[in-house]
């Protein structure tokens, strides 16, 4: 007997993909032939064993998967073809390469010391090269250059640690703040698809100098609440020209970096600025640098009066894959931050309220939870930490807005 139910709705947490990248977690929602023609008996299941990808690999070429139930694919993006072209060369397709997901090598009880000293150093390392810069002192990026070698090194230990303290939104990184989490995006997105040193080397400093131009820009403008006018736009576009002439000639600013900060603000559909690039015209690494300043900045704004959690910029992304980002590179960017990205405050379905401090890599709608609120509202003491992958009774039944509860993210890191 076969149980029926509703075709699924065309939403933007289903996805189609090859039967060879289905895996254990995920939830299939959709079949490329008459569920009736299967031996399974719902129509929509949580794959939870290998014999089970096996039988849909046989009987299937694609399937439809429900993200928002299960885990999410992964492979997306062809790694071979970003590292072998050069900077401003067409993508391509660069949808088939399978990959694992990399383990972290450092618990991360044990990286968040070096973390924080490495975040501490970057946000001055940050503020005298933007200082220099606008000085036009270009030899001002060594600093830079000097502690992104212990930032790469960081990340490439266990990415959570610099994600959670960047995530507490500490007050003595400044101004530069901002720069330092985009930053630290791209690397995360750039150990995830397990690019070379040599590439990530490009990746941190086009990923913290990428809006140096800013300097440049009157803060009447930068700092204005309202609407820019059409004039004051035009200013405002001009910080990717003034960021070019900044950081052109700089010692190891190379093609690679400017073409990061020359097409940052590009757009998948040609929306964008300043040479309404499309599509594979537009780099890769361009746009991954695009889709982190947008999530940070997205981060920090306040739409209808409230906070956007990471889940429901997450949400934005997905709504706009595609359209204005390149879909592949969207599901690769959640895939590299997770589904509920470290410092997301979430509920469980206990009602208690927790933060999520570290990813399954494997599973990512199982992280790690540090529990700071009982199911009554109460403060926990001392916090409780939850696998999630572990506990399989729990689960994450929604985001809350960040600041919600009275939990004090400095009392998260403490």
């Amino acid at each position: 007997m076969v149980i029926t139910s509703r075709k699924p709705v065309e939403t933007q947490s289903i996805v189609t993909i090859d039967t060879d990248r289905l895996a254990i977690g995920m939830y299939v929602c959709e079949l490329d032939r008459p569920w009736l023609d299967t031996p399974f008996d719902f129509q929509g299941f949580l794959v939870r064993t290998s014999a089970e990808v096996d039988k849909l690999r046989r009987l299937c070429r694609r399937v439809r998967v429900d993200v928002s139930l299960g885990d999410a694919p992964t492979g997306l993006f062809d790694v071979e073809l970003l590292r072998k072209a050069p900077p401003d060369a067409s993508n391509e397709v660069f949808r088939t390469t399978s990959r694992q997901p990399t383990a972290n090598r450092t618990p991360l009880d044990h990286e968040l010391p070096n973390a924080r000293r490495i975040q501490l150093g970057l946000a001055t390392a940050l503020e005298d090269a933007m200082e220099g810069l606008r000085a036009g002192r270009i030899h001002s990026i060594q600093n830079i250059q000097n502690v992104s070698a212990s930032l790469i090194d960081s990340i490439e230990r266990n990415p959570d640690a610099l994600s959670w303290l960047t995530s507490m939104r500490s007050k003595d990184a400044g101004m530069y703040r901002h720069a330092m989490a985009v930053g630290i995006l791209v690397l995360t997105v750039g150990r995830h698809l397990g690019l070379p040193r040599s590439t990530l080397e490009n990746m941190a400093l086009g990923g913290l100098l990428f809006d140096v131009g800013k300097t440049r820009v009157s803060d009447t403008v930068l700092m204005k609440p309202d609407r820019l006018t059409e004039k004051e736009y035009e200013r405002f576009q001009r910080h990717v020209e003034h960021g070019l002439e900044m950081l052109s000639g700089g010692h190891g600013i190379n093609d690679t970096v400017l073409s990061m900060v020359r097409t940052h603000h590009e757009r998948h559909d040609g929306s964008g600025y300043p040479e309404g690039l499309m599509g594979d015209s537009i780099p890769a690494l361009g746009k991954i640098v695009g889709i982190a300043d947008t999530y940070e900045t997205m981060l920090n704004s306040a739409t209808a009066g409230r906070r956007l959690s990471p889940h429901d910029v997450l949400k934005y992304f997905n709504q706009r894959r595609d359209k204005l980002f390149d879909g592949a590179l969207v599901e690769e960017f959640i895939q590299a931050i997770g589904i509920y990205p470290t410092g997301c405050l979430v509920r469980l379905n206990d009602r208690r309220v927790g933060v999520i401090y570290e990813q399954n890599r494997l599973r990512r709608l199982r992280p790690r939870v540090l529990l700071v609120l009982s199911e009554t509202g109460e403060r926990l003491k001392p916090f409780e930490r939850v696998d999630l992958l572990v506990q399989e009774d729990l689960h994450i039944v929604e985001c809350l807005e960040p600041g919600s509860c009275g939990i004090d993210p400095d009392d998260l890191f403490l």
